[in-house]
């Protein structure tokens, strides 16, 4: 099957791109976006990121996630439909066909498993020259970015957190007739800082996702290793780049700081703009499981474990959910459903 980029609208803007059936590396990313014949404004923005970074070697320090959690985050209104149904559903009215009766849930990488990331990131480059000197700034801007940020959302401000296992059991025994589940390469979205991966979980027997490839296993793989794969029955995703943005700069002969001054402003700027210090931003991955439940169907879960498993959380820029609201507001609301 031919697949090419296929633009993300928003109304009558281009949000980004989508890919099919593959999870694109930043080299591809970036040779597929150079094929366009014309390139909309989240692909100039997101080839701008990858050429100011794609030398460096925070982004060649593949390391292995075990992904043990998956987390769904919302605002109130889906919380209390959450907890009333006692279940989540998929977008049967989505707007992209590609996303349609899916439920999202993104990875929800354990904090101990960040921090021996941060350890593993920098003896893969403790060799470098001055990496000694800026050994906490080089473990601290290693999965730094928004997909290993457990206190804030662009989603909402309530996070529910249950293990894989249990939910993939969930939808065995629901939706499965008891067959085991299949997870297959739904595909890429590109916007102009992130590279989202996308898994999709579908019951066997079901042709629409055919076409698409199956999570490999290790054992299967002869290669060097894919950005999600199984090994010893556990889900493992290695992102090429985990930071929202490199103040240093790492290479194979040097570590020394990026400029942090803003850039110059040219004489058309506004003097009533506010200075920000300058962050060279880096492009960064994030990992997706979305569940399919078609027909209305239904991911269902007890309300007590809803509630157990739910934590408040802030609002990341730039918000992408409808009623933001303070973490501290989210946290009475949940203090007050657990008393009901």
């Amino acid at each position: 099957m031919q697949r090419n980029l296929k633009e993300i609208q928003l109304g009558r803007t281009c949000r980004g791109y989508h890919y099919s059936g593959e999870l694109l590396s930043i080299e591809k990313t970036y040779n597929k976006l150079t094929s366009l014949d014309e390139i909309k404004t989240a692909g100039k923005t997101m080839k701008k990121n990858i050429d100011s970074v794609h030398t460096d070697l925070s982004l060649r320090l593949p390391i292995d996630f075990p992904v043990m959690k998956l987390q769904h985050v919302t605002d109130e209104k889906s919380l209390q439909e959450i907890l009333e149904s006692q279940s989540l559903k998929g977008r049967g009215d989505h707007e992209r066909e590609e996303f349609k009766d899916l439920s999202f849930w993104s990875a929800d990488i354990c904090p101990d498993n960040i921090e021996s990331a941060r350890q593993q990131a920098y003896d893969k480059v403790q060799h470098v020259r001055n990496a000694g000197i800026f050994q906490t700034e080089m473990k601290e801007q290693y999965a730094s970015s928004p997909a290993f940020d457990h206190s804030a959302s662009r989603y909402g401000n309530f996070r529910l957190s249950f293990p894989l296992s249990y939910l993939l059991s969930l939808y065995k025994t629901q939706h499965c007739e008891g067959e085991e589940p299949q997870l297959r390469i739904l595909g890429t979205d590109i916007y102009k800082q992130e590279i989202a991966h996308y898994i999709v979980v579908h019951r066997p027997n079901i042709d629409q996702f055919n076409d698409l490839p199956v999570v490999p296993s290790a054992q299967n793989i002869s290669g060097p290793l894919p950005f999600v794969y199984w090994m010893e029955e556990r889900l493992f995703w290695r992102p090429e780049s985990t930071s929202r943005s490199l103040k240093l700069k790492i290479c194979e002969e040097d570590c020394q700081v990026r400029p942090s001054d803003p850039p110059p402003r040219s004489r058309r700027s506004e003097p009533w703009r506010k200075k920000r210090a300058y962050e060279p931003r880096c492009v960064w991955n994030e990992l997706v499981v979305a569940f399919h439940l078609p027909g209305n169907g239904r991911l269902q879960l007890p309300k007590s474990e809803l509630l157990t498993n739910l934590t408040p959380c802030d609002v990341l820029q730039p918000y992408l959910g409808k009623t933001p609201m303070q973490k501290h507001e989210a946290k009475h609301i949940i203090r007050r459903l657990r008393r009901v």
